[in-house]
């Protein structure tokens, strides 16, 4: 005996030339058989078979003319279903209409969507967070920049006046040019930036 191959979804609209979803209504008001292997909706050959016998064929001449009204009347169905189905195809209608049910991906999938929103809210955290660091470092530099040219444009400001001071008096000699300028920076500077010059001037006058 010919094994009975099992049909999914996709493979019984096909045959029956209906939406995936129509034939998912169709199982669930009972008009068509449909076993679950797997949480996914299978289909017995000899079943789909059974059911185009049964509901889509149309009576003879000689009987009741009952038969055929019941006929076309799950034909209408069918069409009523086909119609209201392809209208909403483009939001409801899984990937994969063949092996899954209606509704179900967004529910298993729900958690793993809220960790993976979860984990990029804590990047972009992180990433704000790094950017507002990095920009306060630089400002930070920026603010040393300017602190050294204002100590640099003080030196050279001390020195000029110092040097115009001592050019007052020009019959001075070196040694006593120097010792004067020594004596003059602490006026014209702040003791931590006067007290290397007076150094360096110290060093020059003993050579």
């Amino acid at each position: 005996m010919q094994e009975d191959k099992l049909l999914d979804v996709q493979a019984v609209a096909d045959r029956l030339d209906v939406n995936p979803r129509t034939v998912l209504r169709m199982v669930e008001r009972g008009e068509l058989l449909a076993i679950k292997v797997a949480h996914r909706l299978r289909f017995r050959r000899s079943d789909l078979e059974n059911y185009l016998r049964n509901h889509l064929s149309t009576s003879s001449p000689s009987q009741n003319g009952d038969s055929s009204k019941h006929a076309f009347a799950k034909m209408g169905e069918l069409l009523q279903d086909e119609r209201q189905d392809n209208q909403k195809e483009e939001l409801e209608v899984p990937e994969q209409a063949g092996d899954t049910e209606p509704k179900s991906a967004p529910k298993e999938h729900a958690p793993l969507l809220g960790v993976h929103i979860a984990r990029q809210s804590k990047q972009a955290t992180q990433l704000e967070l790094e950017r507002k660091r990095l920009e306060i470092e630089e400002k930070k530099l920026e603010l040393q920049k300017q602190l050294l040219e204002l100590q640099a444009r003080r030196i050279d400001h001390a020195l000029d006046a110092a040097n115009k001071l001592v050019s007052l008096f020009p019959e001075i000699d070196a040694k006593t040019k120097v010792t004067m300028l020594q004596s003059l920076l602490p006026t014209l500077m702040p003791p931590e930036q006067s007290k290397g010059l007076e150094m360096a001037l110290k060093g020059s006058s003993d050579d």
